[in-house]
């Protein structure tokens, strides 16, 4: 067995190093002899395959081009959240993938499949698997060549910002914000980069050093010093502090009555302290092995295991022997997270940066899945969630019943994750994204 997961993780390896090298020639050579070798994104070659592309629209209508990715599932659910937040009447949206219609002739990736599948793909499929080890390699050699390549990023942009004409560009993914900031002020538009991570220095911030004019703006989610000193070597003087762009799902508060409502659509008790599961479509694999730990639990719980679109572990989690003072109820794809949150008295989940923020938002002590390498990009949400006395995070699968446990029986410590996470300040994020977009078009 042990020999097979050493196969398994030189092929990977091997992968990884092969699609960097491909990556590494496009980079070098695209932006000179992309006319000789049909490498380099042309300009006016836009693929309108992604998410949403709003028809002709009236002229009163200000324009917003959102760059976004569908590589673990956060950037689309900001973009969405950025779309709720406009008024429709005086705004229409394009929004568009990073590797699908903006980079596709640099993704390795869909060079080596012929356009079967993307760099998204890959991402999303190590996630699930749990390959946190490819990909933190894979972005240590990338994020080089990501730098490498800002020219031919600068003209794919300039490609989009020509065909789609916006009146603000806004982009909430990272690595390409460089080319992003260059090729808007080439075309003297408004830019916003909002980022995706509370670390915005490993990946935001590539490219972007002592930017200059004031349509250009980059903002930081909170007033935390943790979090402000990430992007200290960009130099990035004027950046406002807007909070994290969560679903306004999570932004409404909710009265006693209104609690009391969320238990009875969802037939939880009152008598029991409820802990909700929530691991993301990604994490599937994880929820499973918790619940088959949560069988051990020796203190009173009612578990909400949010299982989405993965059906298939309806059975699986049905099939585990729970004792009698263990309770639970299986969620699937729903809307209301935000209602589950906030009956909940702990969330365990994985360390991406939305669902972190989103807990945040509904005041509900946080446990981080930190049981496989962390992703690069996601390890200061476990300092910050540690620093700042919002949870504890879980290294070893084996700590799980121990952990919540420990949470259970001593009550006194969820109250005082919770009271910290009351305290701190979190800014609206629509008040403050609408304001900034509307003074940027001023």
């Amino acid at each position: 067995m042990q020999n097979i997961q050493k196969i398994r993780k030189i092929i990977i390896v091997f992968l990884c190093i092969l699609s960097i090298a491909s990556l590494s020639f496009l980079c070098l050579f695209s932006y000179k002899k992309y006319n000789k070798l049909g490498l380099a994104c042309p300009e006016n070659e836009v693929s309108h395959s992604t998410l949403i592309v709003q028809k002709a629209v009236p002229e009163k209508k200000r324009k917003v081009l959102i760059i976004t990715s569908e590589g673990g599932g956060g950037h689309t659910a900001v973009a969405r959240a950025l779309q709720s937040y406009l008024p429709h009447d005086q705004y229409s949206f394009v929004v568009v993938d990073m590797m699908k219609d903006c980079l596709k002739r640099l993704d390795p990736v869909q060079l080596f499949t012929l356009g079967r599948y993307t760099g998204n793909d890959f991402y999303n499929y190590c996630l699930r698997k749990k390959w946190n080890y490819a990909l933190n390699f894979t972005f240590k050699m990338g994020r080089w060549f990501f730098y490498v390549a800002k020219y031919g990023h600068v003209r794919a942009i300039r490609g989009l910002l020509q065909c789609h004409k916006p009146d603000i560009l806004i982009s909430v993914v990272p690595l390409i914000n460089g080319a992003v900031y260059k090729a808007a002020q080439e075309a003297n538009i408004p830019c916003l980069v909002i980022p995706t991570d509370l670390d915005m220095g490993i990946h935001f911030t590539i490219g972007v050093n002592n930017p200059e004019g004031k349509k250009f703006k980059f903002t930081i989610p909170f007033d935390a010093p943790l979090v402000k000193e990430t992007i200290k070597s960009a130099k990035i003087d004027d950046a406002p502090i807007v909070g994290f762009p969560v679903n306004t799902s999570f932004l409404a508060s909710a009265s006693e009555e209104d609690k009391e409502k969320i238990r009875n659509d969802f037939l939880l008790p009152d008598n029991k302290p409820i802990v909700m599961v929530l691991m993301g479509t990604v994490g599937i694999i994880e929820l499973e092995r918790i619940a088959q730990e949560m069988a051990f639990l020796d203190v009173p719980a009612h578990f909400t295991f949010c299982i989405g679109k993965g059906a298939f572990l309806k059975e699986k989690i049905m099939a585990i022997t729970f004792p009698p003072h263990v309770t639970y109820t299986i969620v699937g794809f729903t809307d209301r997270i935000a209602d589950l949150m906030e009956v909940s008295d702990l969330l365990v989940t994985k360390s991406g940066t939305v669902s972190v923020c989103e807990a945040l938002y509904r005041n509900v002590p946080l446990l981080l899945d930190a049981t496989s390498d962390v992703l690069l990009w996601e390890r200061l949400n476990h300092d910050f969630v540690s620093y700042y006395g919002f949870g504890c995070s879980i290294k070893h699968p084996k700590q799980w019943t121990a952990a919540v446990s420990y949470l259970l029986k001593n009550p006194e410590k969820l109250k005082s994750y919770r009271n910290n996470i009351m305290k701190f300040p979190k800014p609206d994020p629509k008040a403050h994204i609408v304001a900034l977009i509307e003074d940027l078009l001023a």
